[in-house]
């Protein structure tokens, strides 16, 4: 999971660079097709047999929920501070708490409902300063989080329907097909450079997607999930070296805030699955 999280900073990194040169849904688009064409690589001959799905409409469905959250972040990314985006994704395991209510009919304690609303302050208070300038803008990673957490709970509702390779191909493909029709409308073609770039922005969706997979099958969520806060590291080391972003007092003090909510949470939820067993 910490690899995991390392690698997706380094996409969210490379993808807001790219995002400077070609159109966001190119580079959204390219994430895609070469993830798609690096698990083909993967999986080899095994391909037909994993592309068979217990649950091929929630595959579809959790495949494009990522595709929206993937499209919503590049915009993020290109306006914003990384930091500033990052951290404010990190509310997604905290509204996942809030959604299994509805969706997965879980039941959540008035201390966990306690610490969501304390992560929602947290993030009021990173995007707040932003939000004088920035206007509506600061809303898109916001709606990026609220996307995620529904990825995120298909992806648990699926984890005893397909492996994780089945799970890993559906995710490429269906982002590959639906920003298809858009290219010839957006399409900047890129120099060697940039195909190699855009390659590397798909290979490292795939292996981060691949290693956060494994690594929920290897462990129970309530022993992983806490890990990826470690993502506010790597963005604040990548953010202050690669772009000159040094966060102010709020976003450091927010991401706290929604950190500390979060392992909160994770911890409420052990200590309840401990209870019941």
């Amino acid at each position: 999971m910490l690899l995991a999280t390392l690698l997706f900073t380094t996409m969210d990194s490379l993808s807001k660079y790219l995002t400077q040169i070609y159109p966001v849904m190119e580079v959204a688009w390219a994430r895609f097709t070469f993830h798609t064409l690096f698990a083909f690589a993967l999986v080899g001959p095994r391909l037909p047999v994993l592309l068979h799905s217990g649950w091929r409409s929630m595959q579809i469905v959790r495949s494009l929920l990522l595709f929206t959250a993937t499209s919503l972040m590049f915009v993020s990314l290109s306006r914003l501070p990384l930091l500033l985006v990052i951290t404010v994704m990190t509310l997604s395991p905290v509204l996942v708490t809030a959604l299994s209510v509805p969706i997965l009919k879980e039941k959540v304690g008035w201390r966990r409902w306690v610490s969501v609303g304390v992560a929602l302050c947290g993030a009021v208070l990173v995007v707040g300063p932003a939000g004088l300038s920035l206007s509506l803008l600061v809303l898109v990673p916001i709606l990026c989080a609220l996307v995620n957490a529904l990825y995120m709970i298909t992806t648990r509702m699926l984890h005893h329907h397909d492996p994780a390779m089945t799970t890993l191909l559906y995710t490429g493909m269906v982002g590959t097909v639906l920003g298809l029709p858009v290219m010839p409308f957006v399409w900047v073609s890129p120099d060697l450079a940039g195909w190699l770039l855009l390659a590397v922005l798909g290979a490292l969706g795939a292996i981060s997607h691949f290693c956060m997979i494994r690594a929920y099958s290897a462990a129970p969520a309530s022993v992983i999930a806490p890990f990826v806060y470690a993502t506010l590291v790597w963005a604040a080391v990548s953010g202050a070296t690669f772009f000159g972003e040094v966060p102010g007092w709020t976003t450091v003090a927010g991401a706290c805030i929604i950190a500390g909510s979060g392992l909160y949470i994770f911890y409420r939820e052990q200590l309840r699955a401990r209870e019941k067993g």
